[in-house]
């Protein structure tokens, strides 16, 4: 019942901004990773991975980044769900032998190459949401040097061996 009265409101264009999502308390996070896993084109998916990616998320007063893990929770099935249709487009298209729509998977197979480089998904995923999107200061310096060491521990926890770790920059 309330899908479809969400679904009848933005249709009819009464829904123009995410703050009348939130008043209609729909779960916005649910909401985008279906249109993600849903989404029939390429275009509609290029263009959400590249919001996301540019998204920033900056805590003024990180302590021990609770904030940022929290942001970072977010995050990450939204970049899974991305990578996941990624593969699907690409497998699609290689199931199907289309030579006129390799351009369009270009950079789909450019972005699951780099995650290939990586010691699995999960640690691409986190590291570049760690390195583009969470942002934080705060008054004391050692609480920066706690938020930064956490957060590079839930990469390196990600990693079986330690030689797959890749430094971090500041």
């Amino acid at each position: 019942k309330q899908y479809e009265t969400v679904h009848t409101k933005l249709a009819n264009g009464e829904i123009r901004e995410i703050s009348d999502l939130i008043t209609y308390n729909l779960d916005i996070l649910q909401f985008a990773q279906d249109i993600i896993e849903n989404c029939e084109g390429p275009e509609v998916l290029h263009a959400f991975y590249h919001a996301i990616e540019r998204v920033t998320i900056l805590d003024p007063t990180c302590g021990s980044g609770a904030f940022l893990f929290a942001a970072l929770n977010i995050l990450e099935p939204l970049y899974e769900a991305c990578l996941d249709r990624m593969e699907s487009f690409v497998a699609d298209q290689d199931c199907l032998r289309e030579k006129d729509g390799h351009e369009k998977f270009a950079e789909f197979r450019s972005i699951l190459k780099q995650v290939a480089k990586r010691p699995n998904r999960r640690y691409f995923v986190l590291k570049s949401i760690i390195l583009n999107n969470l942002f934080g200061v705060d008054i004391m310096e050692e609480a920066i040097e706690i938020c930064k060491l956490r957060l590079f521990l839930k990469l390196v926890a990600q990693v079986e061996r330690m030689e797959q770790v890749e430094p971090l920059p500041d």
